[in-house]
């Protein structure tokens, strides 16, 4: 015989909701300010050039992980693209605002000059006790703690600043930008800067390849006999750069 017809009360469990109300506090705003075409930002030229390096820079630290990751990269990857243009033209209306010329010979010409100044007095000192000099630190660079710390200031400060407010507004994405730029880029990228030997051995090589553009100049009108031969040369060559070297 069958039993007899019996309800059953479906409870939800008590973590459901919770999990509700945690996505909702962490939820990001799926409006976006950002418009979905730009004309002209800076120059048709340079526009392209900027172009050039966001696509290099998908597609060599973007592209070959989050690839793997995913079905269809294709929509984040164009999101990405138009979150990037996005901060460009911000940065650059911003630029435009500014007095350029007090920037340069107000704040940068007066920070240079109290750093070369203090730099002076540093090695004054040290000589008058004959050793090496002590300079002083500002207190963001005393430590690396702080040093990390300010550039996590900054980057929260780039990002609140250059990004689409809805991204802004989104307190993990902010966190996640601001770390990635403060330990990923800025540090990195400081230490590169200030490092005496890398700026030595660019100079080095900015030099070398003057002097082997100058010397394929020198052959190249050497080896051409007449205008129709150097006509020629510039026909049949396949390198852009010895193109722009001839010019």
């Amino acid at each position: 015989m069958l039993s007899a017809k019996h309800q059953v009360t479906v409870r939800v469990p008590e973590e459901i909701p919770a999990l509700h109300s945690l996505i909702a506090s962490i939820r990001c705003e799926s409006e976006t300010s950002m418009p979905s075409r730009h004309g002209v930002v800076i120059s048709r030229k340079i526009d392209a050039a900027i172009n050039e390096l966001i696509d290099l820079f998908i597609e060599n630290n973007v592209t070959p992980w989050y690839s793997s990751r995913v079905s269809d990269p294709a929509p984040s990857i164009e999101i990405l693209r138009s979150v990037l243009w996005y901060s460009i033209v911000v940065i650059n209306e911003r630029v435009t605002r500014m007095d350029q010329v007090r920037f340069f010979t107000g704040g940068v010409a007066t920070c240079l000059t109290r750093h070369l100044e203090h730099i002076r007095v540093a090695q004054a000192a040290g000589e008058a006790r004959g050793e090496r000099g002590i300079f002083h630190l500002v207190p963001q660079l005393s430590s690396p703690e702080r040093e990390i710390n300010f550039l996590r200031l900054v980057a929260e400060l780039l990002v609140s600043r250059c990004l689409p407010p809805e991204y802004s507004r989104c307190t993990p994405l902010r966190t996640l930008l601001k770390e990635l730029l403060a330990c990923k880029v800025f540090e990195p990228m400081i230490d590169r800067v200030c490092d005496p030997d890398w700026i030595n051995q660019r100079l080095v090589s900015y030099l070398r390849q003057q002097q082997a553009a100058e010397e394929l100049h020198r052959r190249t009108y050497m080896y051409a006999a007449s205008y129709e031969d150097f006509i020629t040369l510039i026909h049949d060559s396949t390198d852009i750069h010895d193109l722009e070297h001839l010019r």
